[in-house]
């Protein structure tokens, strides 16, 4: 018999005591015989137990199901108020977390008698009178078994926080979609309850689009035994969600093979991703015309203006169709840089581009070339058509400069083409030695040409 009381002493049977870091293990005594009690109390507490004593079932019931729950329980078979069998039987059906090792003490040796305590939810039995090695051996066992049982009740409710209390989705379900088990946040992310989703079939959560790739991931996922990608759900109140999925199968020895689903809600991902992309094609289409836009005026720049000038003119070409094109040039502007400075200039500017885009049809194209100088596009304009619109704007842009007071006249050169040139440069070129023509011959005037030729 041991006599140390101390974790990690040795025992009567040879074998060493576990290590009891967080106390000495509680111990229900219950006998109704007073002596047995006792003899119990003294080698228990010797051998470092807290042991507590009931005279009766009642009392012990009491002990049992109030307060600190016992690890282990001694319970005499026969005793007054409640039998230990039946007190067996109660607490095996108590819902609590910690687990309670009984040991039943009998005169009953028979094995009718050991089956019936062992069914009634006993771990063991002695027989009376004990005796103290084996008394203290089965103790060991006892002790062995509920270390385990806490250790796989901390293990399951460890699991279980993480699960529950994750803010991943997880689930799983059977190999033809019908899910087993979920977890809250999953649940939520579906604005269902556990509780309605258990027993559904995630084929009939997806967006019907996408149902029947179903199929495909159920095929995937037991042939290759692991399965990721998109899935495309829709939760109870019609939202679509996208969730990146990482599936894996299990089977487990007597059980049905189940898939064990985590996946992330990406939809807000996604959206922002889209919206950055949306942002980002925005970004390059402005800068796309702010490389052919002139930044003073508004206007077209050069670059553009050439570019459009080749597109319309391949048109004209294809279609056989009038096209013309006007060049002007601002009278006297330097004069006005030089006497009211450069931001009058620029306003002028400006004032001559609303004139020209406020006066054109949707098809005409206006472009400022630099400094002074401005373009006109007309495509499907003959001479007559182009010569009038010419005269309207220089009509329009002489009394706009009269209102200002300013000095600026504008000196314009105008090509109708029957047969485009060659090329865009060509037409330009035309347009800009007419309008230098005019400059020559003093200024403030309109010169027009139909040209027949192709180079």
């Amino acid at each position: 018999m041991s006599t140390d009381s101390r974790s990690g002493s040795t025992g009567a049977s040879g074998e060493t005591r576990l290590n009891r870091s967080t106390g000495p293990l509680r111990v229900i005594v219950a006998d109704d015989s007073a002596v047995v009690r006792e003899l119990l109390r003294r080698f228990m507490e010797r051998w470092g137990y807290d042991v507590s004593l009931a005279s009766d079932g009642s009392e012990a019931w009491d002990l049992l199901q109030y307060g600190d729950a016992p690890t282990i329980a001694i319970l005499d078979w026969i005793m007054p108020g409640v039998e230990g069998i039946e007190l067996c039987r109660r607490v095996r059906r108590l819902n609590r977390r910690h687990y309670t090792y009984i040991l039943l003490l009998t005169a009953k040796n028979e094995p009718q008698h050991i089956i019936e305590g062992l069914g009634s939810g006993a771990d063991d039995y002695i027989c009376k009178p004990p005796d103290p090695g084996e008394l203290e051996a089965r103790l060991l066992v006892a002790e062995r078994i509920v270390s385990f049982q806490e250790r796989l009740i901390v293990a399951q409710e460890r699991y279980r926080n993480l699960v529950e209390n994750s803010t991943a989705l997880i689930c799983t379900h059977d190999l033809e979609g019908k899910i087993l088990s979920i977890n809250p946040a999953a649940a939520r992310g579906l604005q269902y309850t556990v509780e309605e989703c258990i027993g559904k079939n995630l084929r009939d959560m997806m967006i019907h689009w996408a149902r029947p790739e179903f199929d495909l991931y159920l095929k995937e996922i037991e042939q290759k035994q692991i399965a990721k990608g998109n899935m495309a759900v829709v939760d109870s109140k019609g939202e679509k969600h996208i969730w990146y999925f990482t599936n894996r199968l299990f089977q487990e020895p007597g059980t049905a093979p189940y898939v064990l689903g985590h996946a992330q809600d990406i939809t807000q991902t996604i959206e922002m991703q889209k919206k950055l992309h949306e942002s980002q094609e925005a970004r390059i289409e402005a800068e796309r015309k702010l490389a052919r836009c002139d930044a003073l005026t508004g206007l077209a720049n050069r670059r553009a203006f050439y570019e459009r000038a080749e597109s319309e003119r391949k048109r004209a070409i294809r279609y056989t169709r009038p096209l013309s094109l006007a060049y002007i040039d601002l009278d006297n502007f330097k004069q006005v840089n030089d006497t009211s400075g450069h931001e009058a200039g620029d306003q002028l500017l400006v004032s001559v581009a609303s004139v020209l885009q406020n006066n054109l049809r949707a098809e005409d194209f206006a472009a400022r070339l630099g400094g002074d100088e401005f373009a006109l596009l007309l495509p499907e304009s003959g001479h007559a058509a182009a010569a009038f619109v010419i005269t309207k704007l220089h009509r329009l842009l002489t009394s706009a400069m009269q209102e200002k007071g300013s000095p600026v006249t504008f000196s314009m050169g105008l090509v109708t083409y029957e047969v485009a040139p060659e090329s865009a440069e060509q037409m330009v070129q035309k347009a800009d030695e007419l309008m230098y023509t005019v400059k020559h011959q003093g200024k403030n005037a309109i010169r027009h040409i139909r040209s027949q030729a192709t180079s």
